[in-house]
């Protein structure tokens, strides 16, 4: 039997059949969605990020009882502020917050427990959003945790690396949420180049031509998110996943105002009134708080003022399957292509 083009060492290395990862997307990323990935034989990963400690906990048990498979936990790991730092930065903006809604922080104002508290689970795999995670590695490989970090540079590709990070999701400029400067096709190669760990290609990869071309660069799997964000299973407001089906190329924007970070996220009244407006634009977290503050009377389906994080590539996606036909008709695409090509893949 003829191996399988779209298999990478990568696979083996995660017990995975298919080398494609669902990037753990906050609020959206939870465990069904997580879980159905994982059961079509890819990665899930839960997004942590903007869910109280509690409610992640909740989150990765009900993941364990959806699927047997192993999986993982996408959080921000900055370097744990110190309890006077964040009410120093935080206390203000707190008083004018509902309690429901400073909940929502506290993944954000207490790192260290949220990433000891995911340890502790069990959880096989651990990502790293945004930051070097090199504080908890060790930690999490006494622990027998496979650790992962999104890197936008070289730079801090071979320093997650020399932190001991395992895999690298090369993540570039064309993604959905919060990406850096450098395009996926110019920045994947440069980072396979400068380190001997595995490379995950994220940013702008929908479809299997995707997953193919992230293979001929030399990545051995991909991280994809907005193809996922327009799924069944997917935590998003009906009319966030709608969005991402109508809209084309020229429909996203990088903005900080949601966060305080860059991100892309699809163009709506509300980055078009932040326009011009960066000197008003808290840094992060602390304009998570203004966010929080000013839509809390809105409905999560008011596609004017919420935020639609979605990549460039948005306008290769038109229905709304399930995850596992995704994974399925995403890899055969991909196998397709491989083939035509003489096989790629790095297997």
């Amino acid at each position: 039997m003829a191996s399988d083009p779209l298999r990478t060492p990568l696979c083996d290395q995660l017990g995975i059949d298919v080398p494609i990862l669902l990037a753990g997307m906050g609020g959206i990323a939870l465990s069904e969605l997580t879980a159905a990935v994982c059961e079509a034989k890819g990665l899930g990963f839960i997004g942590g990020v903007g869910l109280s400690k509690d409610r992640l906990s909740r989150e990765i048990e009900r993941a364990k009882g959806l699927t047997k498979r192993p999986f993982g936990v996408d959080l921000f790991v900055p370097r744990p502020a110190s309890e006077e730092e964040m009410q120093r930065a935080v206390g203000p903006l707190l008083a004018e917050m509902p309690e429901q809604l400073a909940e929502t922080l506290d993944g954000f104002l207490n790192v260290r427990e949220m990433v000891e508290m995911v340890i502790e689970s069990g959880v096989s795999y651990f990502a790293s959003a945004l930051g070097n995670p090199g504080w908890m590695v060790e930690q999490a490989h006494d622990a027998g945790m496979t650790v992962l970090a999104l890197v936008g540079t070289v730079r801090h590709a071979v320093a997650s690396e020399a932190a001991g990070v395992d895999i690298l999701i090369a993540q570039g400029y064309d993604a959905g949420g919060h990406t850096g400067r450098i395009g996926t096709f110019s920045l994947v190669p440069q980072i396979v180049d400068a380190v001997e760990v595995p490379v995950v290609a994220a940013g702008g990869i929908v479809d299997g031509r995707g997953v193919a071309a992230a293979l001929a660069l030399g990545a051995q799997g991909v991280w994809m998110g907005t193809r996922f964000v327009a799924t069944r299973e997917a935590r998003a407001a009906d009319a966030y996943k709608q969005r991402i089906v109508e809209i084309g190329d020229e429909d996203t924007t990088i903005t900080r105002s949601y966060t305080g970070k860059t991100a892309r996220m699809i163009k709506n009244r509300w980055t078009a009134e932040w326009e011009g407006r960066e000197n008003e634009i808290k840094p992060f977290p602390l304009q998570i708080l203004t966010t929080n503050v000013a839509l809390k009377d809105k409905s999560p389906d008011d596609i004017d003022w919420m935020p639609m994080a979605a990549g460039q590539a948005s306008g290769l996606v038109h229905d709304l399957p399930s995850a596992g036909e995704v994974l399925q008709t995403v890899a055969d695409e991909a196998r397709e292509v491989l083939a035509r090509m003489g096989g790629a893949g790095a297997g």
